[in-house]
């Protein structure tokens, strides 16, 4: 990854570290946030009361003056609340992305309201109306299937089939006892029972019917996840059902997403929905160089999209497997301090 957004992070931690990315102090992807979320409950440190037009001004101001390109809200309870940050953001040159809670009403909502993403799944099979409203409405659908809901996650189908305790890449830049936190003893689920493909499904109905479509992991481990959420696009899962391998049955009619609609997804629609596709998010001239080689083609496989040779940003290299900066200057990859060996050594 060479660009990150995260739309719920601390204000004060989430920009800091964008500016130390751009600074040069740490090395990661461009990191931008939504900050704290505006959120509608009654909870003291995340709570935005919203009852005016004027209310939903000062929060968006308050944190467009942090840094943010796009606020949050999240379970805004009414929908007048919800209107009041539309207009607001329109009126600031704010992006405006929400959380729907897992409800379809609330998600269709705000598209029709002017909301320019939401985040997480349509949590049912979608059919015709629900497909055609969110595409024609232009509103950027981030299904995050790892934690999709209406059934067992993506996120624990990959740790019951991928055995991401034995990747020596995840382990070289991961702490193990985070691994062994997730991995280990990790409830088994029938394959017929998750749910996820359903929602790839009806994500990939939205895409061909013309709407946007944009990859997101929500965190849920960090350098395989966001691979695991393409891979879930692209039918991971399946199409067809364990037991007797016939198709699934579709309301829409369609299937995931193929390879090159789900990479689309992940990166030149990825951009477009943060207000970056002028400058990332497909090779062009023009925009920054920005991009991996990878040592296999994923349109014959999604799952080579981890066979990541070199990654480029800005022009400058890095190796993939170690990150060990290449050029325009060699550079030893950096040094993890929860690690023993580099604990001594100091």
């Amino acid at each position: 990854m060479t660009t990150v957004y995260d739309p719920s992070a601390p204000s004060l931690d989430v920009f800091a570290q964008g500016e130390q990315v751009e600074a040069g102090l740490m090395i990661g992807p461009r990191v931008y946030s939504s900050g704290d979320v505006l959120y509608g409950g009654q909870q003291e440190d995340i709570f935005a009361e919203v009852n005016s037009l004027k209310d939903a001004k000062h929060q968006v101001r308050r944190m467009k003056a942090y840094g943010a390109r796009m606020i949050k809200v999240y379970q805004q309870p009414r929908r007048s609340q919800r209107i009041y940050f539309a207009e607001a953001c329109r009126d600031e040159k704010m992006l405006l992305t929400a959380e729907g809670a897992g409800e379809l009403h609330t998600d269709m909502t705000m598209t029709l309201d002017g909301f320019t993403a939401f985040e997480h799944a349509l949590p049912v099979r979608l059919y015709k109306d629900v497909v055609e409203l969110t595409a024609k409405s232009q509103t950027f659908y981030t299904p995050t299937l790892l934690v999709a809901y209406g059934g067992p996650w993506g996120e624990e189908y990959y740790w019951q089939t991928a055995n991401p305790h034995d990747d020596a890449k995840l382990n070289r830049f991961v702490p193990h006892d985070l691994i062994d936190a997730k991995a280990r003893r990790y409830p088994w689920i029938w394959p017929s029972e998750y749910h996820f493909p359903t929602v790839a499904e009806g994500a990939a109905a939205v895409l061909r019917d013309g709407g946007n479509v944009s990859l997101g992991a929500h965190g849920q481990l960090q350098g395989l996840g966001p691979h695991w959420e393409l891979w879930a696009m692209a039918g991971e899962g399946g199409t067809k059902t364990r037991e007797s391998g016939e198709t699934r049955e579709s309301g829409t009619k369609s299937s995931a997403m193929t390879p090159m609609e789900a990479l689309r997804a992940s990166t030149i629609l990825a951009a477009d929905k943060i207000g970056f596709s002028p400058d990332l998010g497909s090779i062009e001239t023009g925009k920054l160089a920005d991009f991996v080689v990878l040592d296999a083609n994923p349109l014959d496989d999604i799952h080579n999209s981890v066979k990541i040779r070199w990654v480029v940003k800005n022009g400058e290299v890095w190796e993939g497997e170690t990150m060990k900066k290449l050029w325009p200057r060699e550079e030893p990859p950096p040094k993890f301090f929860w690690k023993p060996a580099e604990k001594a050594s100091r």
